[in-house]
Parts: structure tokens; C-alpha cells; sequence
């Protein structure tokens, strides 16, 4: 049985199937089809910062720590939070537009006017006189700050509505603090006798008002006053021959730079003066912003015995989730060695859980979309509990619309080619009178 071949029809078949290899060829070639790329997410935080100028030695160890947890939490994806309208994890980066404030008061009103200018939704700061600065701007322009490190003072509590909160207490509350201690650690048969050396910058001279006498007076010891000096104070045996000689102190805290404290415990011993807790020796007291791991390679005679304000953990703490991510990975990745993680370097890297959980507490109530001041500034003054990985003691703000949180520090002694070695445990600093004047 023979059959004709329709050539016509048969052409047609091949042409057709040839077409759809063709198709499926191209298709196979060209991978899975794409998926929508996620539109990233970021929020604007504006950052006045302190790598140089008068309070550099501080700033630069607390900032470098800010700036690095918060570019840390960027590079893990953003600030995690649950959407409130879809109920889905989103995540949200921060925008960090920062600059240098020089610890100069002019100069951060100028960077606050171009923050306020690039829009950004909030600001954290360092220091307290750049922060007072603009604590009256903010409150017009309703842009809410954390001041991560500064005292409180009259100049930042003033402004209504109160847009700035500060971490620190007032200088006052820190030498009510430092008194206690030292009076519990008394053993002389007479009340011991308290001072202040101080440098001399704005938001410390309500010192001079004598707002720590009448609470040291109730705490069993007497608070004869302050001498100041200037941040190129080379020597400061001036100051401290009228505090030991002349108004006979048992204890002096220090608010200073740790260079100062250096060349305060140099102008001790050059002056003949044991310290120690006792009568006929000089306790030395320096509060957080004053000392660091440096001041352990001096010799022991000069620094065995001093006691510091810690605020954070040290990085040897390492069984403390917060200091583990620091020293095993923030650290590392910002290219930082071990050296640099100092007790100034770990308070800026804990505050920057606040600014995270600040921002994270926010957008699970607004939505990126909805993000406003003013929700902003209502999240700010009541943050509680904020849990900072064990590096700080959990942040709280002192009471619904007050503009400090509270704060809790360490004693340690400082031991020549040793370090710190803490001696008391978390202790809160007390409000005096509400806390501020």
C-alpha cells in the first residue's frame, strides 16, 4: 500500500515545531522570570557628633562606638519592627547624616540648620553644650534629639514643649553620687570634707550655684565647693593646693579629660600627697567622662587606688551578649582593635540600642509611611526598660515627659597595667529635687 506525502502540509509542521523549539530554547535561557526588586526602606536620622575639639578624648571613643553599632544594625538589614496596618516584619535603615560638632555650641546651631534642612525625622547628639545649643530650636521646629551623652542643666530643661532628653545626670547629681560612696567608705572620727575640680565648660557651671551641699550635708559629709581650669590646663596645682590646703578636702572629684586626670594625679604626687580613702590621704573620684584604659599605663604611685564612675562594661565582659557583638563582630568589621574598645568606646556602642529601640517602638505604631515628630517625640519620653545587651544598665526615662532618663553606674579601681577592677555594683544616681533646678 503506498501513500502520498502532502509536501505543502508537511513544511507547515516542520515550521511550526521549529518555532516552538525555538520558544522553549529562548525561555530555558533566560531563567526563572524576576521577582520585584523591594523598594529599601530608610529613615533620615540626623547625628552631631565629637571627634575633636575641647572634650575630644571622650567624644571620640563614645562616638566612634555610636557610629559603629549604628552602622552595624545597617549592614544586618535595618531596624526590624512589625508594620501596624499589614502586621508584616519590615525593616527600615537609618539614613545617617552626621557631622563634627567640635564641641562648639556656634558650630552645632549651624549643623542643626542643615539637618533641619535635609529633613531628617530625629537627631542624637554628644555632648551637653552643643545639645543646649539647640534645645530651644528643636522645640520650635519640633524635632525631637537623644543626647546619648550629655548632662542635664537648666539650659536644656527650659525649652516647652521639650523635644531634647539627655542621658546623663545633672553635674550636681553625679557629685551627690560620688559623695555617698566616698562617705560610706569613710573611717575618720570627724565628717570628711568633699570638692569638685571641674573643667570649665557651660553646662557644668551650675556648680557654682552649690546645688550638692544641703544633700551632702545630709549624707553625713560637707561639700566645701569647686575650682575650675580650662581645657589647655597643663598643670593644676593651683586649684588643688587651694582644695587640699586651703579648704582641707578629704575627696575631690574630678570632672575633667582623662589628659587632665593624668596631670592631676602627677601634680598629687609632685605635691607630696598619698591617695587612698582616710585621714592624711587624697581619695581621687573621676566621673565617666574622665578616664580611660590609657590612664593604667601610668606608673602605680600615680594611679593605684584612683576610683572611676564606670557606665558601661568593659569589653572583657564578654559573657554580656552586647559586649560579645562588640568585640567579636562590631568591632572587628569597622576595623577596630581590641585596644580601641575602651570603656568610652562601649557607652556610645550601648546607647545605640536606645536610638534602635526609639525608632523600632515608633514604627510598630506609625508605619515608615506614617513616621511623624510627634509620635516620635511621644516614644522618646516614655522609653522603659530599653535593654542595652547588658553594655548599659536598661534605660528609662525618668517619668512621662521628663527630659532625662535615670541613670545607673560602677565604682572601680583603677591599677597600674591592669585597668579597672570593679568594686560595687549597679548603683541608680539620685534625683535631686526632681533632678533639675
Amino acid at each position: 500500500m503506498s501513500f502520498k506525502v502532502n509536501s505543502r502540509k508537511c513544511m507547515t509542521v516542520l515550521i511550526f515545531l521549529f518555532v516552538v523549539l525555538l520558544i522553549m530554547v529562548s525561555v530555558g535561557c533566560a531563567g526563572p522570570a524576576p521577582t520585584p526588586t523591594m523598594v529599601k526602606q530608610s529613615v533620615k536620622v540626623g547625628l552631631i557628633l565629637t571627634y575633636t575639639g575641647a572634650i575630644s578624648p571622650a567624644g571620640f571613643g563614645a562616638c566612634s562606638g555610636f557610629m559603629d553599632h549604628l552602622k552595624w544594625i545597617n549592614m544586618e538589614g535595618g531596624i526590624e519592627y512589625t508594620d501596624p496596618v499589614t502586621r508584616k516584619t519590615e525593616r527600615a535603615t537609618m539614613d545617617l547624616i552626621w557631622e563634627d560638632s567640635q564641641y562648639d555650641a556656634a558650630r552645632s546651631v549651624a549643623i542643626y540648620k542643615r539637618l533641619k534642612a535635609a529633613r531628617v525625622k530625629l537627631i542624637s547628639e554628644f555632648g551637653s553644650t552643643p545639645g543646649e545649643a539647640i534645645a530651644a530650636s528643636l522645640s520650635a521646629d519640633r524635632i525631637p534629639c537623644y543626647n546619648f551623652y550629655g548632662c542635664g542643666s537648666p539650659a536644656g530643661y527650659k525649652p516647652e514643649p521639650r523635644y531634647y532628653l539627655v542621658s546623663l545626670p545633672t553635674p550636681s547629681e553625679e557629685d551627690v553620687f560620688a559623695s555617698s560612696y566616698f562617705i560610706k567608705q569613710w573611717k575618720g572620727d570627724r565628717p570628711p570634707r568633699i570638692a569638685c575640680l571641674a573643667l570649665a565648660i557651660p553646662s557644668w557651671r551650675p556648680l557654682d550655684e552649690g546645688a550638692p551641699k544641703e544633700p551632702v550635708s545630709k549624707l553625713g559629709g560637707v561639700y566645701v565647693g569647686n575650682e575650675w581650669f580650662v581645657p589647655t590646663a597643663t598643670d593644676l596645682t593651683v586649684q588643688l593646693q587651694r582644695l587640699i590646703n586651703d579648704w582641707k578636702a578629704d575627696c575631690i572629684i574630678l570632672h575633667p579629660q582623662a589628659s587632665h586626670t593624668a596631670t592631676a594625679l602627677r601634680n598629687l604626687r609632685s605635691m607630696g600627697k598619698e591617695i587612698g580613702v582616710g585621714p592624711g590621704k587624697i581619695t581621687v573620684m573621676v566621673v565617666q567622662c574622665g578616664h580611660d584604659e590609657r590612664l593604667a599605663t601610668l606608673p602605680g604611685e600615680l594611679v593605684d587606688g584612683v576610683l572611676c564612675e564606670l557606665v558601661a562594661a568593659l569589653s572583657s565582659e564578654t559573657n554580656l551578649p552586647g559586649v560579645k557583638l562588640a568585640v567579636e563582630k562590631v568591632g572587628p568589621a569597622m576595623g577596630r582593635s581590641p585596644k580601641d574598645l575602651t570603656q568610652l568606646y562601649m557607652t556610645g556602642f550601648g546607647q545605640a540600642y536606645v536610638v534602635e529601640a526609639w525608632l523600632k517602638q515608633t514604627l510598630e505604631k506609625t508605619g515608615l509611611g506614617g513616621l511623624n515628630s510627634e509620635a516620635l517625640r511621644d516614644t522618646l519620653f516614655n522609653l522603659k526598660d530599653i535593654d542595652c545587651g547588658g553594655v548599659l544598665y536598661p534605660v528609662t526615662v525618668r517619668a512621662p515627659d521628663y527630659p532625662s532618663t535615670t541613670y545607673w553606674e560602677k565604682w572601680a579601681k583603677l591599677i597600674a597595667g591592669k585597668g579597672y577592677t570593679e568594686i560595687s555594683d549597679w548603683m541608680r544616681v539620685p534625683d535631686l529635687t526632681g533632678g533639675r533646678w
